[in-house]
């Protein structure tokens, strides 16, 4: 599902995004470009209302992660 929703958002063709879920007690999370190609996907145990700096610590991670591989 959120690998469709790359495809609206309002970024161009060559751009990265991050996108963020809840699903059942866990957080997945995907980057991709425009054209739903998924670059990375992960899932994070819990969400970003139990522990919200923790949760900031691996969105950073990933972020980090992504700009190393990818540019």
């Amino acid at each position: 599902m959120l690998q469709s929703q790359l495809q609206g958002l309002p970024i161009e063709k060559d751009e990265i995004a991050l996108l963020a879920g809840n699903t059942a007690g866990s957080t997945a999370v995907i980057v991709g470009r425009k054209d739903g190609q998924i670059l990375l996907g992960r899932t994070l145990t819990g969400n970003w209302n139990q522990n919200p700096d923790q949760f900031q610590v691996e969105l950073q991670r990933t972020v980090l992660f992504v700009s190393q591989e990818f540019g």
